[in-house]
């Protein structure tokens, strides 16, 4: 089901938009411009606001694996946007509030003006990390068809380039999959390259 959430929200961001498109941003430039990247297990969630006032959610999570500015069995606290699932493990690439990474090919002015408006009434109440890249530096970890069942890490390749040599395989079709081009990389796979990419 959050696969599902987190895929719609990033499909309808980028549809509503119109003007506004997210460009494909290789995963060493995320683990260059993070702050922090892990592997963690959010354990609690809540929403910040309620109806027009919501500023958000904040998550709190534990680091299973700190691979760059956290370590394991540490508590970060990130957000702020929906569909974080308590209990799910997840790939975070993070930075801090002042120094955002959330780069677009072209910009629609009234997204853009509602976002400034949204910093401005809920900054001071959103937590220090926030997930980089329009949420698209969140990459769930679960089960895959693909790879046996087997442990593996969900990516949108249209937003997230993977390196050539890495063995990713094709999620099941769906309309919003397919536009995402999701792909799924084994998790053992992904730690070893994100471990490479910190020497």
């Amino acid at each position: 089901m959050i696969r599902l959430l987190s895929a719609m929200c990033v499909f309808a961001c980028t549809c509503v938009a119109f003007a506004t498109t997210i460009p494909k941003v290789p995963l060493a430039e995320l683990f260059q411009k993070a702050d922090v990247v892990a592997l963690v297990q959010v354990t609690e969630g809540r929403t910040l606001g309620t109806g027009e006032e919501t500023c958000g959610a904040s998550y709190e999570a534990i680091v299973v694996a700190g691979l760059k500015g956290a370590n394991v069995g540490s508590t970060i606290k990130f957000g702020h946007n929906f569909g974080f699932e308590v209990g799910t493990q997840y790939i975070l690439f993070l930075v801090k509030p002042d120094r955002p990474f959330d780069p677009k090919m072209s910009m629609n002015s009234e997204m853009e003006r509602m976002r400034g408006h949204l910093n401005a009434r809920c900054s001071s109440q959103w937590p220090d990390l926030t997930v980089m890249h329009s949420g698209n530096g969140a990459l769930p970890v679960s089960f895959s068809a693909q790879f046996n069942y087997k442990d593996s890490v969900r990516v949108a390749s249209r937003f997230v380039g993977i390196p050539p040599g890495v063995e990713v395989k094709a999620a099941m079709p769906s309309d919003i999959e397919e536009f995402s081009g999701v792909v799924w990389v084994r998790l053992d796979d992904m730690l070893k390259l994100l471990q490479q990419f910190a020497k």
